[in-house]
């Protein structure tokens, strides 16, 4: 899933995503992303840090915390324009498995997927 409320930076994630014969669905705010993960199933989320509604901090937490046990523990890249130490740090410890900032060059989140993935052919959504 990408959460992302940008809708330049959706479109190039999509695309990115996709030409990587990977399957996506998008989430233009935190809050609508929370309630997709709570009934249904994704391989990984690509998180932007500030939508409306529940901001990536608020809506990691939520999932780390709040959803059912085994959905706990998708993966979260964070995706932020600020490469702010700080900020860096909140999304970690707020429950995100890596931190990403924007722009990037889609080898550096290539990697990061593929790490995170343990470099299975998985389906990222």
């Amino acid at each position: 899933m990408v959460a992302e409320e940008n809708m330049i930076t959706q479109f190039m994630l999509v695309k990115m995503l996709k030409d990587w014969n990977l399957k996506v669905s998008v989430a233009d705010n935190g809050n609508i992303a929370l309630e997709r993960l709570k009934v249904e199933d994704y391989d990984l989320v690509l998180m932007d840090i500030h939508m409306p509604g529940q901001n990536g901090y608020q809506v990691a937490r939520a999932i780390r915390m709040d959803l059912e046990k085994s959905k706990r523990s998708v993966p979260i890249i964070s995706l932020s324009a600020a490469a702010y130490e700080h900020e860096q740090k909140e999304a970690l410890s707020s429950g995100m498995n890596d931190v990403l900032s924007k722009p990037f060059e889609p080898h550096e989140l290539h990697i990061k997927i593929t790490k995170l993935l343990n470099g299975k052919a998985k389906k990222a959504t």
